[in-house]
């Protein structure tokens, strides 16, 4: 289990890079926010049932990159270029949960 959401977390970043700096169609949008909702429900199916302070803690990490991509789309959006440090926090917290799921 831990496996598949490695994985999911990996598409979900492929697929928000892509929709983001790539194609911009608005049935991407929404690919974008399911897979980013696939990639929230396979790490709660993964944490279930919760049983203690890290297991929240690894679900503040997933909608903490949530959130970080849907701002890195909204900047974009916008035309805004400074960008560097919300893609390093979002590739840290990808690293971060990847190791607390191996860890935990």
């Amino acid at each position: 289990m831990t496996f598949l959401t490695i994985m999911m977390l990996i598409s979900y970043l492929l697929v928000a890079f892509v929709t983001i700096y790539g194609l911009r169609a608005k049935f991407l949008i929404v690919i974008r926010l399911l897979s980013g909702l696939g990639f929230l429900s396979m790490l709660v199916s993964n944490i279930l049932p919760v049983q203690g302070i890290d297991d929240y803690m690894m679900l503040l990490l997933a909608i903490s990159i949530i959130f970080s991509v849907e701002i890195t789309a909204f900047k974009v959006r916008h035309d805004n270029r400074h960008l560097y440090l919300i893609h390093a926090f979002t590739v840290a917290m990808a690293i971060a949960l990847v190791v607390y799921l191996f860890v935990v």
